[in-house]
This record gives C-alpha cells, structure tokens and sequence, in this order.
C-alpha cells in the first residue's frame, strides 16, 4: 500500500494522503491526516515572568476549588452508598478521619492534575486561565506523562506551597525551570 505526500496550504508540513480504501469506495475518496498542530508562533511574545506566575496561582486556585468540590463529592457518595450516618463519623471517627481525608485529598488531587495534564495538557483552571504545561513539542513525545508526573511530586514533595511561592518571588517558573517543563501561556 503506497502513500502520496503533498504540502498541505495551511501549513508547511507534509499532509499523509491514504489510496482508496477499498475498491467498493470512490477513487476520489482519500483521507488527509494532517500532521501540523495548529500552535504556529510559540511562547514568544506571550506572557512570561511575574504574569504567568500569577497567572498559575489563580489557575491553582480554581484546581482546588475543583478538587475540593471533588472530594466532597467522593465523600458523600461513600457515606451515602455505606448507609453511615454523618454525625457519627463526624463526632465518634474525627481523628482517625482527619488523617484519612487529608491524605485522600491528596490523592486526589495528585490523580487530577495527573490524569488531566496527561491527556488534555491542562487542568481546568489552566485552560481557564490559557496556560498549558509542556512545549508544543513536548507534549507529543511519549515522556510527556512522565515529566507531568515528575513535576507533580516535585511540587508535592516541597510543600505544595513552597515552589509556586518562589516562583511568584522570582517571577519565573521554577519547576519548568528545574525539569525543563515549563507552564506556557497561550496569551
């Protein structure tokens, strides 16, 4: 089975074109995959220093607002489907539940911005605040999970707090910094 190459007109990288598929189709029917990626100028001329680490913390903020929500969501759904009754596990399991949802809240939110910046290369608030993590480039290589993993338990592993407050100091993004990952604004 042959494959022509053309230049597609939007883009200057070659577009795939498949022969007929089978005989019973048209001849003319050809499928185009199209190998450009539709991020043409880069993190050039976008925000950078002060503004994209402001930027990450309200971005941060909305993450766990959204986690937050979550958890209380699981939570419920747990003591709902267990037939418990809340004041119970609020009064009688307070210190063995405190440690409990402190570390499922951690969990969580670990398995969100994991999940998330795995297939989509943004959480929700960095969509909503036109950040994603990763070059263009790096988000096609095959360690891209890998490297948001890392980033995750690097910034895990410091406090949650301690590296975004750095970063905001120094008004670079020093997890992308020290991975070679950065967080890129796409305004």
């Amino acid at each position: 089975m042959d494959f022509e190459t053309e230049i597609h007109p939007n883009s200057k990288e070659p577009a795939i074109k498949s022969p007929a598929l089978s005989p019973l189709l048209p001849s003319s029917l050809k499928i185009d995959f199209t190998t450009a990626n539709g991020f043409h100028r880069g993190p050039v001329s976008r925000r950078g220093g002060y503004a994209i680490a402001a930027w990450s913390i309200v971005a941060a903020s909305i993450d766990a607002l959204i986690i937050f929500s979550l958890c209380c969501f699981i939570f419920a759904s747990g003591v709902f489907a267990l037939g418990v009754k809340l004041h119970v596990v609020v009064h009688e399991l307070a210190p063995v539940i405190a440690e409990a949802l402190s570390f499922f809240v951690l969990l969580v939110s670990a398995f969100y911005l994991i999940f998330l910046r795995s297939f989509l290369s943004f959480t929700l608030g960095e969509w909503a605040c036109g950040l994603r993590l990763g070059s263009p480039k790096q988000r096609l290589m095959s360690s891209y999970t890998l490297k948001v993993t890392a980033r995750t338990l690097l910034i895990y592993a410091t406090g949650v707090v301690v590296l975004p407050a750095l970063s905001l100091l120094t008004g670079f993004d020093l997890p992308g910094r020290l991975l070679k990952f950065p967080l890129i604004s796409l305004k």
